[in-house]
Order: structure tokens, then C-alpha cells, then sequence
């Protein structure tokens, strides 16, 4: 091999490769686990909403009809931990659509119990029924017939639901939970209010601010006196720019009403600084920058992000609306086999991750979204292309990659600008459990900058950090999604073999304690490589460097 080869292959070693998932690069909504239908008894079939509050996602499955609650005090681990059912205590829980939790309740409305639901969540392991009020049997007594309670939104004592059938927004005094009782209503037509068909309700402050299906309107709703609300302001699909075709879903934050329109297949930004005049601030309509926003019916808002479930994209689209006259497509995660984002109904945002209900999953999605819109630590040489055949040339190395994939290198210079730090084993469960080894194209990386070298290996991912070495277990081997650590203080030798024969394979073995472990390295990372033989010894030569707690060696046995 001459000198300018080899320099080549120690170069490469220094880099580090990562498969991204699809969709323009930067964007970075990262699968982290997903929870589905059955999962440690979870009643997930057809979910359409989550809520998050602490450490629990509480999710109304509307084919379960039920009350899911599932543990997430480690997202990538989530669990269930428990449920209720229609029926249960005198829970009336038929056909579920919506869900607010607050304090040691959750409150349902339940669309064929014409009910709004009241479940003491105080033990989320045994979840009970504390009361109800039959909303059909007080709304619509001049129209007898069913009402479908859609949605819920608690503030103070009061809850608000607005009911698909009657066109009425109902306030519930609900100072009791076990009795909750009538406060008021308002009506399609009242004052003007264009209230036909709601779908969601969303209060801030004096506020309710109720989607319009029938009208394709955003309703806002003095409710300050709760005995009498009053229509205040509206704002209609078309009016100054609006697109508010069939509106699911609203949120509010700060001036701004964020609206998930359906058969308009946008996000729209309305201005409610003004409640009296709402006013169109801006939208984006799906295929925009590459926005995934086909039937749009879930929208959640954290800081400069709007997190929208698109059903018919099977996607999580991801919004940057620090502008909110011009908001831009940042990124998007999109349903493929082994996640949970079919046909996706409702999102909810706490913290770092986003939980996704996906109604044909029948599952819970979790993703990472701690970097929506790239890396701040990312490297400073980064080559991002997609297409079929195509080389990536970064510096003296020449790299093949997959068809419509996104390949990063990252420089050794940026690894040492950015140091490797301790990597919390969470973050390694990040990809699709049932499908890794069939489709580990479609594995993804959470934080990039913080693993120093990563392989797979037959059963799953291998992560090397400063502090520990992680390693990944696949279904089927001991327990779906195991993940196991060992401390490098720890080890005492890392060897890698490379066998040759029948078949090609390479192994490496840890020694640690009195235990020692072997990994049968995938064949198809070591195939990308520009030449085996160098670059694993160059890959140990690093190794030694990165953890001087034990001896890396390298054997080379002929079979």
C-alpha cells in the first residue's frame, strides 16, 4: 500500500459516519422508542391524543376505549404502568378523544358516552373513576340525540368542551370532581360565533379559542365570566390569507394561534394579540422546504418549534417559527417499518422529546427532539448529499453511500474540538427494535458529536464514549430493546479478530472483571471500508489512544 493510501485510511478512522433518516439534511427529530398495542399490557388500539405531565403519558385510545398511562420517566424505555376502561368503576370511557390532565385528575371527553370523564390519576398504577357529567343529557334537550363531546381543556375550576354534533362549547364546573356539574354554554350562531362542527379548544388567559370543522374558523370566546361566556373575534379560511380548511387542532402561544388545518394541508399562524380581530400572520403548506403536512390533525408548541402529526404523511413534522409571518419546514421523521408514526393523530411535547399517538401504529412514538434543526456541536467539515451511485469526497477519502441517504463524515479535527462525553445509555436505544438487523440503513443517531466510534454488530449497536462502553441487545436474544453498560475502568483488554474462511468475520472481545464478551461484527460496516486490514489497525491504534484504561490489541486468524 503506498504512503498516500495509507495516510488516506488513517484519516478515515478519525471520522465518523452516520446514517440519517430521511429528509433534507440538518433536521434532527430522532427516533428514540415506541410502545405499542399489548406492550406490558398497554390498551393502545387506534390512540388519537397524549398528554404529558411529569413522568407519565397519559394517551385515550379510542379502540381500547380506554385510558392509557404509560411510565416515561425514561423515555427510552417506556412502560406501562397502568389503565382504565369504559366501564370500569362507572367510567364512562366510549370512544375516547381527548385528554387534559391536571393535578391528580385527568378529564376525557368520551365521544360516544356523550360524557366528560373524570379519572383520579393520583396512583397512575391504578387509575379510578371519580366522576362524570352525561353532557347529551343537559346540552341538547330541545334536539335529543348525541352530542360527541370532542375535546377538553381544564383552567381553574372550569373544564371546556366543545361537542362535535350540538355546536356547542360547554363549561363544566368541575370545583368537585366527583360532581361536576353545568357552568354554561355557548352556541354555534351566538353572537355570530361560528362554532359548528368544533374540533379543539385551547384557553389562555380570558380566552377559549375553538376550531370551527363546518365553518373552517378560528372562534375566540371571552370566558372570563364562566357563567356567561361571549363571542368575541373570528377569523375564516381565506380572510386575509387564512387557511383554515377543516381545522383539527389549535394551541396558543403568547399572540399567536397555531392551527393544524386539514384539507388545507398547512399549518396556519393567526395573530390573536387582538381577540376581537384575529388576523392571518403567515402559514406553510405541505411540500414547502420539503414539509410533510398532508392532513395535518395534531400541532404541539415548544419555544421556537411547532411539532405537527400529519396523518396522511405518516409524519412529525418539525416547524421553525421564530418568525411567525414566515414559518419554515426544519425537519421531519417519517413513518417506516419498526416505528410507530402510522397514520399519526396527536402530539405532545415535554422537554427534549416529542410523544407521538399514532392511530394505525396503535402505538405511542417517542422522539428525540433536542436538536430540531441540527447540531450545534456539528463538526466544522460536513459533507451532506443524497442521491443514487453518487461519491462523497471529503478531504483524501472516498466514501460510497446508500441510495437516497444522507451520509455526514465528520473530521478528526472536529472530533477533537468536540470532545467525546459521557453518553447517558438512553440515548442509545434510537432504533427501530423489530427491524434493526433487517433494515439497518434505517438506524439513527441521537447525539452524533458525543460518541467517539460506534459499529454494529450481529444482535445490535456498539457505542464507545470516554466513560463507558454501551452495547445494545436485539429482540429475541434476552428482552426487547435490552441495553447493558460496562464502565471502562472496568475492562482490562479489548481484542479484535478477523476471521477468514467459509465466511468473512470479525469479532471483538472485551475483558472485563471476571466476565468476558464477544461481538460478531456485521460484515457490511467493515465492507464500506477502503481497506479491512489497515483500518482496523489504525482503528486500534485510536482506541488506545481514547481509552488508555486497557490494552486494544489486534489478531488477524486464518480459519
Amino acid at each position: 500500500m503506498t504512503d498516500f493510501k495509507r495516510k488516506t485510511v488513517l484519516v478515515f478512522v478519525a471520522f465518523f459516519l452516520v446514517i440519517s433518516s430521511l429528509g433534507p439534511a440538518g433536521a434532527m427529530p430522532t427516533h428514540v422508542n415506541v410502545i405499542p398495542d399489548g406492550s406490558g399490557g398497554a390498551l393502545l388500539n387506534s390512540p388519537i391524543k397524549v398528554f404529558v405531565s411529569g413522568n407519565y403519558a397519559y394517551v385515550v385510545s379510542q379502540g381500547s376505549d380506554s385510558l392509557e398511562i404509560i411510565d416515561i420517566s425514561n423515555p427510552g424505555w417506556p412502560r406501562h404502568a397502568g389503565s382504565i376502561t369504559n366501564g370500569a368503576g362507572g367510567a364512562l370511557l366510549k370512544r375516547p378523544l381527548d385528554v387534559f390532565v391536571s393535578g391528580k385528575y385527568a378529564y376525557i371527553a368520551s365521544h360516544e358516552s356523550d360524557a366528560l370523564e373524570i379519572v383520579d390519576v393520583s396512583d397512575p398504577a391504578s387509575p379510578k373513576h371519580k366522576g362524570s357529567i352525561i353532557i347529551g343529557a343537559i346540552d341538547n334537550w330541545f334536539n335529543p340525540g348525541p352530542v360527541g363531546p370532542i375535546s377538553v381543556y381544564v383552567s381553574g375550576n372550569y373544564a371546556y368542551v366543545p361537542c362535535a354534533y350540538s355546536g356547542m362549547m360547554e363549561i363544566v364546573d368541575i370545583s368537585d370532581p366527583a360532581n361536576p356539574v353545568r357552568k354554561s354554554a355557548v352556541g354555534d350562531g351566538s353572537y355570530q360565533a361560528k362554532l359548528a362542527g368544533p374540533t379543539s379548544v385551547w384557553v389562555s388567559g380570558n380566552y377559549a379559542y375553538v376550531t370551527s370543522f363546518s365553518w373552517g374558523a378560528l372562534e375566540i370566546v371571552n370566558v372570563s365570566r364562566p357563567a356567561g361566556p361571549l363571542p368575541e373575534g373570528r377569523i375564516s379560511d381565506g380572510e386575509g390569507g387564512a387557511l383554515l380548511n377543516t381545522p383539527a387542532e389549535v394551541v396558543v402561544a403568547g399572540n399567536y394561534a397555531y392551527v393544524a388545518s386539514q384539507r388545507s394541508n398547512a399549518l396556519e399562524i393567526v395573530d390573536v394579540s387582538d381577540p376581537a380581530s384575529p388576523k392571518h400572520k403567515g402559514s406553510i403548506t405541505d411540500g414547502e422546504g420539503g414539509a410533510r403536512l398532508r392532513a395535518p390533525t395534531g400541532v404541539a408548541v415548544s419555544g421556537n418549534y411547532a411539532y405537527i402529526a400529519s396523518k396522511e404523511s405518516n409524519a412529525l413534522e418539525v416547524v421553525n417559527i421564530s418568525d411567525p409571518a414566515a414559518p419554515r419546514h426544519a425537519g421531519s421523521m417519517v413513518h417506516m417499518e419498526g416505528l410507530g408514526l402510522d397514520f399519526p393523530t396527536g402530539v405532545a411535547v415535554s422537554g427534549n422529546y416529542a410523544y407521538v399517538a399514532s392511530k394505525n401504529s396503535n402505538a405511542l412514538q417517542i422522539v428525540d427532539i433536542s436538536q430540531p434543526e441540527g447540531d450545534p456541536r456539528q463538526p466544522d467539515f460536513v459533507t451532506s448529499l443524497i442521491a443514487f451511485g453518487v461519491l462523497v469526497i471529503v478531504g483524501y477519502v472516498v466514501l460510497p453511500f446508500a441510495a437516497n441517504r444522507v451520509i455526514r463524515v465528520f473530521a478528526l479535527r472536529s472530533v477533537k474540538k468536540n470532545p467525546p462525553v459521557d453518553l447517558d445509555p438512553v440515548l442509545m436505544n434510537e432504533f427501530a427494535c423489530s427491524v434493526m438487523l433487517q433494515h439497518r440503513e434505517e438506524i439513527k443517531v441521537i447525539k452524533r458529536s458525543q460518541i467517539f466510534v460506534r459499529f454494529w454488530y450481529a444482535a445490535g449497536i456498539v457505542a464507545l464514549t470516554n466513560k463507558r462502553i454501551i452495547f445494545t441487545i436485539a429482540p429475541g436474544i434476552f428482552r426487547a430493546g435490552a441495553v447493558y453498560e460496562i464502565p471502562l475502568p472496568a475492562i482490562t483488554r479489548i481484542e479484535l479478530s478477523t476471521r477468514e474462511g467459509g465466511t468473512f468475520s470479525r469479532e471483538i472481545t472485551l475483558d472485563y472483571d471476571t466476565t468476558r464478551i464477544r461481538f460478531a461484527i456485521d460484515a457490511p460496516f467493515w465492507e464500506q471500508l477502503s481497506d479491512e486490514t489497515d483500518v482496523t489497525g489504525a482503528f486500534f491504534a485510536r482506541l488506545k489512544e481514547k481509552l488508555p484504561c486497557c490494552i486494544a490489541d489486534q489478531k488477524d486468524v486464518v480459519i
